[in-house]
């Protein structure tokens, strides 16, 4: 059971952290994307401020983004959008003194839950923040190139947020995303007077240009190639040949021989940096050729995609723990499809214990293994209803159409980019059937099978209960064999054993299936005959039971003959509780023993008329 669970939470673990490096990957996409398309738009500072914080308030789903700036001059704007209008009055306000005061800190705020602080947080007094109901509040420096202080961008939610180091730093990359757009935003006002827009926007890209020959000298570069790959300028990185920079030589090869075939694609590798530490990019190349096709030198684009590299090998080793949980867990794990419950996946231990081949096994309908498809379909959908589900039990149809007995763990993932359902199975036929062993030992007469005194006592209460509650009858009889005790002294003991199992098959095959037949010990037995009124009804069964058991026996080779009295009490006239009723039935049948053996006995009080 321990075992199982640790499984399945195991599972749940990675399956988490799949999804959330994969959020984080398409926030830090989505980033990248907003800082290209405002790079390359031409407007003014104050449209495209809004139109970058308007895209990132759907980026990190928060309830309120601020930039507080300084336009031409000293003029101070500040702008800001919110989802809730109905603060952001009394919102802005606050916000706008805590840009100032970051301002002159030029200190980033993070305050994740703002109710764990005191009034004030670094100096800044955030007892109007707990006023007006905010959760978290970050407050970013926007600084650009030359350490310029541009302004401050700041984000709000007013529930605390679960924030861990990798969505801080998504956080901060959006800040630097923004000084990277206003700094171009500002070159190319600049460079629109003086001409020289091409060469400045060259140096302010946040990616490193170059252009290098084939024998890799570096003949231009800017200023953020350099730092990407640790060198203080470009005269230093001058000096470096691009093939020294490769990890892998043979990688760099070929790319030279694409580069002969191809003018322009792109390819990531991995370079190394001056202090030897290693990062990873993706090289936009261009071939540039002389009119007969010959080779003159190379223009590319260089983006670090270090960063990201490390996450997709997270998420990579991630996948790799999951798989290993999954193919060799010691239980049987099926994925299958929320909507038509196809099977899409199974470990090996599943198919060794459904019998199919894994191929023959994915593609095959929930419904075709499971014996209870209701059942099933219940448990499914408590499963999409809690995200997951614990030890439920139900039984599935291996290939060869036999029965098991399987507990199943169920738990929401993601398969491929959708929704499933992760089921882990285990076969517990083995453990039901010796758990019916151990009962039947407590419940069931060991020679005949028949429920012994202590099962019988349950159905008698119960029946008690029953009868109480609806005002109904019931009936019980004892029987005991005539001259029992001459079959054992005669034959044996174990001839009369195989006596005694006769008579139970007898019994139960006359009685009805709601009837209990139970055997008290030696050769006394009890029927109980719930829901029974008329006393003619008991007359038929008693006449049946006596011309049942006087019918011959052969039983290795021996032909016995034997009869039984019968005692019969009623609830309630002889009797409202179980002792009294046993007595009296007990007390009838010996009468019936008094009055010559093989004949039944209603209870009828001693000394009276009946």
């Amino acid at each position: 059971m321990h075992e199982m669970r640790d499984l399945i939470q195991k599972i749940e673990l990675l399956e988490k952290e799949r999804k959330y490096l994969k959020k984080l990957l398409k926030m830090e996409e989505k980033i990248c994307k907003v800082a290209g398309s405002a790079c390359i738009e031409s407007a003014d500072i104050s449209y495209i401020c809004r139109k970058i914080i308007s895209e990132f308030l759907k980026i990190f789903n928060l309830d309120y983004i601020s930039f507080y700036y300084k336009e031409k001059g000293e003029t101070f704007k500040f702008i800001s959008l919110a989802r809730q209008k109905k603060s952001s009055l009394m919102v802005d306000k606050l916000v706008e003194k805590i840009s100032i005061f970051v301002m002159k800190k030029k200190k980033s705020i993070f305050v994740f839950n703002i109710m764990r602080h005191k009034n004030s947080i670094n100096g800044i007094d955030i007892s109007e923040a707990k006023k007006i109901n905010i959760g978290s509040l970050i407050s970013l420096p926007v600084v650009g190139s030359n350490k310029i202080l541009y302004g401050i961008l700041t984000f709000i939610s007013y529930k605390p947020l679960d924030y861990k180091k990798e969505e801080k730093n998504l956080l901060k990359m959006a800040a630097n995303m923004f000084s990277i757009v206003l700094d171009d935003k500002n070159t190319e006002e600049k460079l629109i007077e003086t001409g020289k827009r091409y060469q400045a926007l060259l140096e302010h890209l946040p990616v490193g240009v170059y252009r290098s020959t084939p024998q890799g000298k570096i003949i231009e570069a800017n200023k953020t190639l350099a730092h990407i790959l640790g060198y203080e300028n470009v005269s230093e990185l001058k000096k470096i040949n691009v093939n020294d920079l490769y990890m892998k030589k043979e990688a760099r090869m070929k790319h030279l021989e694409k580069l002969e075939r191809a003018s322009v694609f792109f390819e990531e590798f991995e370079l190394r940096c001056k202090d030897d530490t290693t990062i990873w990019v993706r090289d936009y190349p261009h071939a540039v050729r002389e009119k007969d096709g010959r080779i003159l030198y190379y223009d590319g684009i260089l983006v670090d995609i270090t960063e990201r590299k490390k996450m997709e090998e997270t998420l990579r080793q991630s996948e790799r723990d999951y798989k290993e949980l999954f193919e060799n867990a010691h239980d049987a794990i099926i994925i299958f499809s929320i909507d038509d419950e196809i099977v899409l996946d199974v470990n090996q231990r599943a198919c060794e214990l459904y019998g199919f081949k894994k191929e023959e096994f994915i593609g095959l309908s929930l419904e075709s293994i499971s014996k209870d498809v209701t059942l099933g379909k219940l448990h499914i959908k408590k499963t999409l209803e809690r995200g997951v589900y614990h030890n439920f039990e139900t039984v599935h149809y291996r290939k060869d159409g036999s029965e098991m007995i399987l507990e199943i763990n169920g738990a929401v993932v993601s398969y491929k980019g959708k929704k499933a359902i992760l089921s882990i199975n285990r076969d517990i036929t083995e453990r039901k059937q010796m758990e019916k062993a151990i009962r039947d030992l407590a419940y069931q007469d060991y020679l005949t099978g028949l429920p012994n005194r202590l099962l019988l006592n349950d159905r008698l209460n119960m029946t008690l209960a029953h009868a109480k509650r609806k005002g109904l009858k019931f009936v019980l009889m004892f029987l005991d064999i005539d001259q029992f005790k001459d079959i054992n002294d005669l034959f044996g003991h174990r001839i009369g054993d195989l006596l005694l199992k006769e008579i139970a098959n007898r019994l139960k095959k006359t009685l009805r299936k709601s009837d209990t037949i139970a055997r008290m010990g030696g050769d006394e037995f009890v029927i109980l005959l719930p829901e029974i009124t008329y006393k003619k009804d008991v007359e038929k069964i008693s006449e049946k039971i006596l011309k049942i058991i006087q019918e011959p026996y052969i039983i290795e080779n021996y032909r016995l003959y034997i009869t039984t009295s019968i005692g019969i009490a009623f609830y309630p006239k002889d009797g409202k509780d179980i002792d009294t009723l046993m007595k009296n039935a007990d007390f009838a049948m010996y009468q019936a023993k008094i009055k010559g053996k093989n004949n039944y006995q209603f209870y009828s009080r001693p000394n009276s008329d009946e």
